[in-house]
């Protein structure tokens, strides 16, 4: 079973053949967001899968996990479709990834003025700054 992925925004399809189909989704404004007045996941990301799943004639049940399990989810076909599941050669055996992208986001790091570092030119001008280290080490963990 494969799933599909398409850019930034990363979708898994498996062979999900109720009417229901299993979204998993991860927290990370402004894509997908808490709603605080609904208490459900909300914001474009969702807009999106709900919409493709309703032209598909199905209903969406959309699950906030972590990314650890959501991989683990896609493996196992606990869930159907996930949001932002990057590519990587390792994924590319259970998730099936498409040529079009959905959205193409552009990284970006905003720091105080007047702080360190002052200029970021490449990864290693990042260096010694703790909390960059520790998010770019709890990525590698969850093997992103």
């Amino acid at each position: 079973m494969k799933s599909v992925g398409i850019a930034d925004l990363t979708f898994f399809y498996g062979p999900a053949t109720a009417d229901e189909i299993k979204v998993g989704v991860h927290i990370h404004s402004p894509i997908v967001f808490h709603n605080s007045i609904t208490n459900e996941p909300d914001g474009p990301g969702v807009d999106y899968i709900r919409a493709m799943i309703k032209e598909m004639g199905h209903t969406a049940e959309i699950m906030v996990l972590p990314l650890s399990r959501i991989m683990l989810y896609l493996k196992t076909s606990q869930i159907d479709m996930t949001l932002e599941f990057g590519e990587t050669e390792d994924r590319k055996a259970f998730v099936y990834y498409s040529d079009l992208p959905v959205l193409i986001t552009t990284p970006s790091l905003a720091v105080l003025k007047g702080s360190k570092p002052s200029k970021i030119n490449s990864i290693k001008d990042l260096r010694g700054i703790t909390m960059i280290e520790d998010y770019l080490n709890e990525l590698k963990r969850q093997g992103f």
